[in-house]
């Protein structure tokens, strides 16, 4: 559901930045959490347009909570659960 939200998002920027290769704006979607180098879960979903990949130890709110609001959603892999005592 929240992939079909991103792709139907897709509009044309206004402004000056679609002359600097910015030209469309997409909202965010669903944010996986990984916790190894060379997870196969990168590959897997990194051509997935909304999808945001990022690793437990480089973790921050902005990612978490983009523009304040708490309502993102969060996959979380196994192994970054565990490994989120550790980091925190």
């Amino acid at each position: 559901e929240d992939l079909k939200k991103v792709e139907k998002s897709k509009a044309l920027r206004s402004g000056k930045g679609k002359n600097r290769n910015r030209k469309y704006t997409l909202r965010k979607g669903p944010l996986i959490i990984y916790e190894d180098l060379n997870a196969p879960i990168t590959r897997a979903s990194r051509n997935i347009p909304g999808v945001d990949l990022v690793n437990v130890h480089s973790l921050n709110l902005l990612q978490l909570a983009p523009g304040g609001t708490l309502a993102r959603f969060v996959i979380w892999t196994s192994a970054a659960f565990r490994s989120l005592n550790s980091v925190f």
